[in-house]
């Protein structure tokens, strides 16, 4: 089964290309937060919550710095 994206690339959508890197990243930001809870709840590492928030906010920044210059 061919991914979004390779078939975004395949059509030559680059419309589809921001919507299926939107839907990676939107899936890797979750699974930072869930790993960051699911770790400060089952193990009591109280510290793995901000981590994991320091992580996404990171991320978000660039994201957010890439976007303003107009980058790809």
């Amino acid at each position: 089964m061919a991914s979004a994206h390779q078939t975004a690339v395949a059509l030559g959508s680059r419309a589809m290309q921001a919507d299926a890197f939107q839907t990676t990243a939107c899936w890797c930001l979750s699974l930072t937060t869930l790993g960051g809870l699911g770790l400060n709840a089952i193990l009591g590492w109280w510290w793995a919550d901000p981590t994991a928030g320091i992580g996404v906010t990171y991320f978000l920044a660039r994201e957010a710095i890439e976007a303003l210059r107009g980058e790809d």
